[in-house]
C-alpha cells in the first residue's frame, strides 16, 4: 500500500458525483474531492477520472461512495496515433501490480492493515506516510486574476 502512495500523484478522499443507480461501466467518473493527503489539488473541487480503456476496465470505478483514492495524472498522448480516445480526463488510476485503486470508508473507517481509522487518522499518518502538505499553487491564468482582484 505504501508503494501506491509513493508512485500516485494524487492521493484524496474523494466522493463520486454522477453515479446512476444500474449504469454499465462509464468511460469515466467525476469525483468530489473531500481531502487531499498528497498532492498539488484544490480540496472541495471536482475532477474527471478514467474508467475505461476501450473495452477494458483498467481505471478506477466508484459507485455512489466516498473512497480512499490513488491516482496518476493522465498525460496527454506524444503521437497522433495514440490518441484514438480524445483527451477528456484528468486522472486514472495507479495501476501496477496490485496497487489499490480506491477502498471505500464504511460507516466513517476505512481498513488499511490491521487499522481501521477515520479520516482523521488516517491524515496523522497513523497507518500510511504522506509527503508534507504542499499547499495549493493556482495555475498562471488563476494567479493573474487574483493578483488584479488584490490591486
Amino acid at each position: 500500500m505504501q508503494d501506491t502512495v509513493d508512485e500516485a500523484d494524487l492521493v484524496i478522499i474523494g466522493h463520486r458525483t454522477d453515479y446512476k443507480k444500474g449504469e454499465e461501466m462509464p468511460e469515466g467518473i467525476t469525483i468530489y474531492i473531500e481531502r487531499v493527503l498528497k498532492g498539488n489539488i484544490e480540496a472541495f473541487s471536482e475532477i474527471t477520472v478514467r474508467t475505461m480503456y476501450g473495452m477494458c476496465p483498467y481505471g478506477i470505478y466508484m459507485k455512489d461512495e466516498t473512497a480512499l483514492v490513488f491516482l496518476k495524472k493522465l498525460k496527454k498522448p506524444k503521437w497522433s496515433w495514440q490518441s484514438i480516445i480524445p483527451h477528456k480526463f484528468d486522472y486514472t488510476s495507479v495501476s501496477y501490480g496490485c496497487a489499490p485503486k480506491a477502498i471505500p470508508f464504511v460507516d466513517g473507517k476505512i481498513k488499511i492493515g490491521n487499522f481501521l481509522l477515520t479520516p482523521d487518522e488516517l491524515e496523522d499518518g497513523q497507518a500510511l506516510i504522506f509527503p508534507s502538505k504542499q499547499i495549493y499553487v493556482p495555475p498562471p491564468e488563476k494567479q493573474d486574476i487574483i493578483e488584479e482582484d488584490a490591486n
